[in-house]
């Protein structure tokens, strides 16, 4: 359950570190949007370079993790832009989690003094940051507003960035949970939430910057990091596009593979140009090298709709899994043909337009890898060693479906 919390203020916050006049520095209670570009002649560029706008087109809410810097009283007691993403923050824990998602809170470390932070800050200055994130556990040093939820990640970072090795275990935590996607918010945008991002993008994070949930001082110092994360190390989205996409991957979730991929349509298009892509396979193509049946195509599409939770029209007309497996048995072990046939796979997807990074595409290729090395690649010696009374294997979107493997029969 999501908790509320309040707490006073702590004497010294960055306001302490400037005189110039701050921006929106209204009241505490005000909040204020940031007004972020990133230049046309930017998404033109990366349009060109990759064909589309955005790098990432969807994520997978399971594999995602919400990562929120450094939102405690220090950088938002006096900081009215830093008020204002605590609204879009929060909206995209409560779905992020909601959709089965991570959502991990870091807050700064004490760190000791040092010769070199004395010299580059000045005591003064030194003093202050080394105390940032306030005492009490990383939940307790949060802003008061944010709403948390016990299965939460809460961690501390000793330096700028949340993944930098040996200065904070998020990078472990969110490994241990199988997570490939991050989205970065907080403040100071510029500083910290820049360092998160770019040794996220360097751990080969699937890296999203959102937009109107990151914190700076200036309009100008926000952009100047949206810019650099969108060239050259991730993605920029806002929050409304990325609640968007948690609600499009629970929705798609909610169909089977075979409904996601696009129905009898869309499995006789990828079976279609698996098949052109196999055919100019040098490898691959050498298991055709004897003919094959003028309905290929249609069947093979009959047979993934079927595996792939669609109607069991194969089973109806073509035959039966043991009669697939022999087909496919005796000719001695082919590891090269298999890793080439997947990756037919792969390219056939990208032809009919299923971009790797899709949760339908993944669902597909691993599918496909684990039919090509499992179901078809067990009877090496011997068509003769397939058992009779094969159940055809059914594929979800959490793998193979119980009680339909090859070792179910």
């Amino acid at each position: 359950m999501a908790t509320w919390r309040r707490q006073p203020a702590p004497g010294h916050t960055i306001a302490a570190l400037t005189d110039h006049p701050r921006p929106g520095a209204l009241s505490k209670a005000v909040g204020m949007q940031h007004d972020w570009s990133i230049e046309e002649r930017e998404y033109f560029r990366q349009e060109e370079r990759r064909g589309r706008r955005h790098a990432f087109a969807s994520l997978e809410p399971a594999r995602t993790a919400l990562v929120v810097v450094d939102l405690v009283a220090f950088f938002i007691d006096e900081n009215a832009y830093a008020r204002g993403i605590v609204a879009s923050v929060n909206a995209l824990a409560d779905a992020l989690r909601g959709a089965g998602g991570t959502v991990a809170w870091v807050v700064p470390a004490a760190w000791q003094p040092s010769s070199m932070k004395l010299e580059l800050l000045g005591p003064r200055v030194e003093e202050l940051y080394r105390n940032s994130g306030g005492t009490g556990s990383p939940r307790d040093r949060l802003w008061g507003e944010l709403a948390t939820s016990d299965a939460d990640l809460f961690v501390e970072k000793a330096a700028s960035s949340a993944f930098f090795p040996g200065r904070c275990p998020l990078h472990e935590l969110l490994q241990a949970r199988g997570i490939d996607t991050v989205l970065v918010t907080g403040t100071l945008a510029n500083v910290c939430c820049e360092a998160t991002a770019r040794d996220a993008s360097t751990l080969d994070y699937r890296t999203i910057m959102v937009a109107d949930a990151n914190a700076a001082r200036r309009d100008q110092d926000l952009n100047a990091t949206l810019y650099t994360i969108y060239r050259s190390y991730g993605d920029v989205r806002t929050t409304d596009d990325l609640l968007a996409m948690i609600t499009a991957s629970r929705d798609s979730e909610d169909r089977t593979v075979y409904e996601a991929a696009g129905g009898a349509d869309g499995m006789f298009r990828l079976a279609h140009a698996w098949h052109e892509r196999v055919m100019a396979d040098d490898v691959v193509s050498h298991a055709f090298s004897h003919g094959f049946r003028a309905d290929h195509t249609e069947r093979l599409a009959a047979y993934w709709a079927e595996a792939l939770g669609g109607p069991a029209d194969y089973s109806a007309s073509y035959g039966d899994e043991t009669t697939v497996v022999q087909m496919h048995s005796g000719n001695g072990e082919h590891d090269e043909m298999d890793r080439r046939a997947i990756a037919c796979f792969d390219q056939a997807m990208a032809d009919i337009g299923l971009t790797a990074d899709e949760p339908t595409a993944r669902v597909l290729h691993d599918y496909f890898a684990w039919a090509t090395t499992t179901t078809m690649g067990r009877y090496h010696r011997s068509a003769d060693d397939v058992p009779h009374g094969l159940t055809l294997p059914k594929w979800s979107w959490d793998g193979l479906v119980a009680g339909t493997g090859p070792d179910d029969a």
